[in-house]
């Protein structure tokens, strides 16, 4: 059984502010660290019946350090336009990095 992840967010968003082509822009970042517990130290156990099962070593989580970093512009009061771009990266545990970004209309009704 995972255990719950301890986690820690520090956030920041800029004030808003009016532009003549995008209307309101509202910059914000996001620094996250979160680790994860109880992983199992293997995932997969293969054998005949009656022997002793082979384990496949499981991925080890560990900690992971987030940077998420954002705006967003509000059109009108009903439509707004959105790009987030995020880096995620083991700081401990197994190596991995992974980079995204979200692209986007919000519209309300």
């Amino acid at each position: 059984m995972v255990k719950p992840e301890p986690r820690c967010r520090l956030g920041y968003s800029a004030p808003a502010f009016d532009t003549a082509a995008a209307g309101r822009l509202r910059p914000w970042a996001t620094l996250g660290l979160q680790d994860t517990q109880g992983e199992k130290q293997s995932s997969v156990y293969v054998g005949a019946a009656g022997e002793a099962p082979l384990g496949f070593p499981n991925q080890n989580l560990g900690r992971t350090a987030t940077l998420d970093i954002g705006v967003e512009a509000e059109l009108n009061p009903s439509v707004n336009l959105f790009l987030v771009g995020s880096y995620d990266r083991s700081v401990d545990g197994s190596s991995f990095e992974q980079h995204q970004a979200n692209l986007g209309v919000r519209i309300k009704w």
